[in-house]
C-alpha cells in the first residue's frame, strides 16, 4: 500500500516531515489527461478492428479490460487526493482501504494491458519465440498478481494504523513491501524491453523493403517507451526517503503507476492505427498526381509509369502482411473476404481466441508466422 511504504524508522534521524505541499492538482490533473490520450488511441484501435469490418481478437479485448480498470483506477486515486492523503502522515482505516483497492485494481490494468501485447506477438511468432512470449506472459502476471494480493497485508511497524479489510495471515514490514514493489515493476519494464526487441526478428525476415520493415518494426516496438516509465518508477520508490517531504512524493507515484498501463494501452494501438493513417495518406489529393511526358520532357513516361507500379505493389504487398497480423475479419464484407481469399487465408475454424494459422499461396508467399 502507498501509504505505507515509508515509516519513522526508514527516515534519517531528526527528519521533519511537510506535508505544506497539496499533491491534489498535479496528481489528478495527470491521470485524467493520461486516461483521456490512452481513451483515443484505443477508441481509434476499436475504430480500425471492428467498425472497418477487421473484427475483434481477444488481444483488444484485454485492452479494452484495462482501460475500464484504469478509470475505475482513477476515481480511487481522485476520491483520495481529496480526502488529503500526501498533506497527512496519519491515514484512517477508510484510507487504506482505497489505497489497498487502488494498487490491486492498478496491478490488474498493468497485467491485462501488457498481456494484450503479448497475445498480438503470439499471434506472430512460432517456436522458440513463442515460449518465450509465453513465460515472460505468464512469470509477470504471476508476480503482478502476488502484488495486487499483498496490497492488503498489514504493516507491522505502524502499530496505530487501522484497517476496514485486511488480509488474513501475518503482517509484513514496510521494507518488505518496497522490496515487493520495486521487484514487479522491475521484472514487469524487464518484461516490456524483451517484448519491444521481438518484432523485429519477425519482421526482418518478411519479404519488403527495408523502410518498410524499419517502420512496422518500431510501430510494434514502442512498448519500450512502458518499460522506460517501470524503471523511472521503481527509482522513485527507491529514492523516496532521502527528501523531507515524503508524502507529496508518495502521491506523485500515483501519476507513474498509472502512467505505465495507459502508456502500453497507447504504444499496442499504434501498430494497428498505422494502417489507418496508411490509408488516409493514400487517399489524399496528393498522392493523385502524375506525371505529364511530351516531347520536351526529360523524363519518360514508361519509366514513370514503372516507378509508380512498384511503388503500387510495394505498398499492396505491406498491406497484405499487417492484413494477415490483424486476423480475419468478422463481417461479411464481400470486398474483405476477397482479400483474405487473396493472401491465403483458410477457413474460419482455423482461427481461435486471436490465434490463425494462414494456409500459403500457391506463388509461395511467405506467412508472417514463420
Amino acid at each position: 500500500m502507498i501509504e505505507s511504504t515509508f515509516s519513522a524508522r526508514d527516515a534519517p534521524q531528526n527528519l521533519v516531515i511537510d506535508v505544506s505541499k497539496d499533491p491534489a492538482p498535479r496528481v489528478v490533473s495527470s491521470i485524467w489527461v493520461m486516461l483521456a490520450v490512452s481513451t483515443v488511441f484505443l477508441f481509434l484501435r476499436v475504430y480500425c478492428k471492428k467498425i472497418r469490418c477487421r473484427g475483434m481478437w481477444v488481444d483488444d479485448y484485454l485492452l479494452i479490460a484495462s482501460w475500464i480498470l484504469l478509470l475505475v483506477s482513477n476515481v480511487l486515486i481522485s476520491e483520495l487526493m481529496r480526502l488529503g492523503l500526501g498533506r497527512t502522515t496519519v491515514f484512517v482505516a477508510h484510507m487504506h482501504t482505497l489505497t489497498a483497492a487502488n494498487g490491486s485494481i492498478n496491478k490488474v490494468a498493468l497485467a491485462l494491458s501488457k498481456t494484450s501485447f503479448a497475445a498480438t506477438l503470439l499471434r506472430v511468432s512460432s517456436g522458440c519465440r513463442s515460449a518465450l512470449v509465453w513465460i515472460l506472459m505468464v512469470s509477470m502476471n504471476v508476480l503482478l498478481a502476488a502484488g495486487a494480493v499483498t496490497a492488503w497485508k498489514p504493516a507491522c511497524d505502524r502499530p496505530a494504523d487501522t484497517y476496514e479489510a485486511i488480509l488474513p495471515g501475518k503482517c509484513w514490514s514496510v521494507r518488505d513491501s518496497v522490496i515487493m514493489a520495486m521487484v514487479s515493476n522491475g521484472y514487469s519494464a524487464l518484461v516490456d524491453f524483451v517484448l519491444a526487441l521481438l518484432p523485429w526478428h519477425v519482421v526482418w525476415n518478411l519479404d519488403m523493403k527495408r523502410h518498410e520493415k524499419v517502420g512496422v518494426a518500431v510501430a510494434m516496438s514502442l512498448g519500450i517507451i512502458a518499460g522506460l516509465v517501470g524503471v523511472v518508477k521503481v527509482v522513485k520508490i527507491a529514492t523516496l526517503a532521502e527528501h523531507n517531504d515524503i508524502p507529496y512524493r508518495l502521491s506523485l507515484l500515483f501519476i507513474w503507476g498509472q502512467a505505465e498501463p495507459n502508456v502500453t494501452i497507447v504504444a499496442s494501438s499504434i501498430p494497428v492505427l498505422r494502417v489507418l493513417f496508411q490509408e488516409i495518406c493514400s487517399s489524399s489529393p496528393s498522392q493523385s498526381t502524375y506525371l505529364k511526358s511530351d516531347a520536351r520532357s526529360t523524363f519518360p513516361a514508361s519509366i514513370g509509369m514503372a516507378t509508380l507500379e512498384e511503388g503500387r505493389q510495394i505498398e499492396e504487398a505491406s498491406r497484405k502482411r499487417v492484413l494477415q497480423a490483424m486476423g480475419p475479419s468478422n463481417g461479411s464484407d464481400p470486398r474483405a473476404r476477397e482479400r483474405e481469399a487473396e493472401i491465403g487465408y483458410g477457413a474460419m475454424d482455423e482461427i481461435t481466441q486471436g490465434t490463425h494459422h494462414l494456409a500459403p499461396r500457391a506463388s509461395g508467399d511467405t506467412s508472417i508466422g514463420r
